[in-house]
């Protein structure tokens, strides 16, 4: 038949209990991938990005959004191990082929045909990271540049999503739109 089959590995791993915590709220989706040690494909494995979890836990039951963490079974597992479960990986890190089987991919596909079901017409995603590394570089004005900031809000999957005509115009007007607003209600603050 056509059907898609479980590869050995996942249903192991569901016997065993799911691993991803996943809420079912509005369109809202937040997620925290990185709340525990990872492994990833032909890179050193990804430590803990702290507090994250918490995070979007608590920004999900505050705004009644849908989730997505490791569970809470994985991730005290995990704490007590202070290592890398060899079927965690990265969702970031997930060969293409292999997409199929990462819970992370599996529950974000539900997440969107769930909200689908039910006419939604978009989903917004709010993807929860740490941040400890200092970044430098030098911009297209051949200035270096330092940031040591404790917060970044990327929209670079979304300038990369061309899913449909307009999609990079609607990506850099967000981007701008989020920029201008932070700056505003940051200033005050002396950001």
């Amino acid at each position: 038949g056509g059907g898609a089959m479980l590869s050995e590995r996942v249903m192991v791993r569901l016997l065993r209990g799911w691993t991803v915590q996943c809420g079912d709220g509005g369109g809202m989706l937040i997620t925290a991938p990185h709340g525990i040690w990872l492994q990833r494909a032909n890179h050193p494995v990804h430590k803990p990005e702290v507090f994250t979890s918490f995070l979007a836990i608590s920004i999900a039951e505050s705004q009644g959004a849908s989730l997505c963490v490791w569970s809470n079974d994985e991730r005290v597992k995990n704490e007590f191990r202070c290592r890398a479960d060899t079927a965690n990986t990265d969702p970031n890190y997930s060969p293409g082929e292999t997409l199929g089987e990462s819970p992370w991919f599996r529950a974000l596909s539900r997440h969107a045909r769930r909200f689908e079901s039910v006419g939604g017409t978009g989903v917004v995603h709010y993807d929860i990271h740490g941040r400890r590394d200092v970044m430098t570089g030098e911009g297209a004005d051949g200035l270096e540049w330092r940031d040591d900031g404790d917060c970044d809000i990327g929209v670079g999957a979304l300038r990369g999503m061309k899913v449909r005509e307009g999609d990079s115009e609607v990506a850099e007007n967000l981007a701008g739109e989020l920029c201008w607003r932070l700056e505003d209600v940051l200033a005050e603050r002396g950001f």
